[in-house]
């Protein structure tokens, strides 16, 4: 997994699961073996690096996360 603080871990976590509780089908996603909160960070990472962009909103980066989980 990339170096990121253990707050940015903990808000993706606390989101993901704020999202689960509110998505019974995300819930699902989230349970999978393959979906763990390393491959969830190593993801936004890449997006964030492949769209180049400087700032992003907190949903920007939710969704990114999301997304993968879907």
């Amino acid at each position: 997994m990339a170096k990121v603080s253990d707050h940015f871990k903990e808000t993706i976590e606390d989101k993901l699961q704020v999202m689960a509780d509110e998505d019974p089908l995300f819930a699902k996603n989230l349970e999978k073996e393959d979906k763990d909160i390393e491959g969830c960070i190593n993801y936004i990472l890449s997006q964030v690096k492949k769209i180049g962009a400087q700032g992003y909103t907190d949903e920007e980066i939710f969704e990114s996360g999301r997304s993968l989980l879907r």
